[in-house]
Parts: structure tokens; sequence; C-alpha cells
């Protein structure tokens, strides 16, 4: 009421003035929202599309990581000491355990970590990370046989199992950062 009253006691030119004074900050407002609009939808669009292509990246690596947690576990299986052929355990691992040969394709897969979210990201530079030191180590072996140790890798075995429980176990944490990201459902 109070709006009214000064409304019609201001001259029509006070008026005029008013009006237009409101109608500047209402387009200026419109003028800022419209862009930050736009803007805001074109980044959720680029995120969507990065995430996309974050879970096509991962389906290229995540044979790997299941190759790789199968060898382990075969491996880790079969330098137990416990271990006997005869338990009757049947063998899926097509590589009989060499976990080895399935370092090389994961460690491709380091360029790759910059389209992940961080919480595949993690998992995976943490695997790869320890790949690269046990790969490092590994291959210094056939040296320190050379040069006067020939059963450096029998002696160490017991070392290289635990190195391997530690990638099966980073393995894991990896694969499941995987899978929970291919399952997430897309937001656009």
């Amino acid at each position: 009421m109070a709006l009214i009253q000064w409304w019609t006691s201001i001259s029509s030119s006070e008026q005029a003035a008013w009006i237009q004074a409101v109608g500047s900050v209402a387009a200026i407002c419109v003028a800022v929202a419209i862009p930050a609009m736009t803007s805001l939808r074109q980044r959720r669009a680029k995120a969507a599309a990065d995430a996309e292509k974050a879970k096509n990246v991962i389906l290229y690596i995540y044979p790997s990581l299941l190759r790789i947690n199968r060898s382990l576990d075969r491996f880790i299986e079969i330098t137990n000491s416990a271990y006997s052929e005869d338990d009757g355990v049947i063998n899926i691992d097509p590589d009989d355990g060499d976990f080895q040969k399935h370092i090389p394709d994961l460690l491709a897969a380091a360029s790759s970590l910059g389209q992940f979210s961080s919480t595949v990201a993690w998992p995976l530079r943490a695997l790869l990370y320890r790949l690269i030191d046990m790969q490092h180590w590994l291959e210094s072996i056939p040296a320190i046989q050379r040069s006067g140790s020939p059963g450096f890798y029998r002696n160490n075995l017991d070392d290289i199992r635990e190195r391997a429980i530690e990638l099966n176990v980073l393995t894991g944490k990896a694969l499941k950062a995987c899978s929970t990201s291919l399952q997430e459902q897309s937001n656009h």
C-alpha cells in the first residue's frame, strides 16, 4: 500500500526514470544469467562426455586387470607352501600364474590416468606404481643369477609371493573402482 502511495506521489518523469532504472537492472541480470546458464550447460555436457570417454578407456584396460588378477591368484596359490597339485582346484588361468606377462599391458594404461575420475585414477595409479616397482625388481633377477646367485628367484619366492599378494589386493581395488564407474548411470 505504501508503495502505491509513493508511486502516485511522484511525477510522471520520475516514474519513467524509475521504470527505466528497473528495466536496466533487469536487462543486466538477464545479460549475465543467459551466458552463465549456457556455460553451465556446456560444462555439464563436457563433463558427461568426458565421463563416457573415461568409461570407454576403462573398458579397454578392464580385461587386462581381470587377466592379471587371475594370474596373480594362480601364482599366489601355487607358491603357497601348502599347495598340492592333488588338491583338485581347477586352474582357470591360461597363463598358469605368469602374471608378469600382463604388466606391460597395464603399464601402457598409465597415459590414460588423466581421463579418469579420482575414484578410478587413484587405485589404478597405486597399482601401476607397484607394478613398475615389481617389474623393475623382477627384471634384475636374471642379472643377479648370472652374477653367481643362480637360485636367487627360488630363494626369494616368499618375498615375490608377498609382493604378488599386495599386487592382488591393489588389482582388486582397481577392478572394483572400474566396475563401479562402468555401472554408474549417465546424467544426460
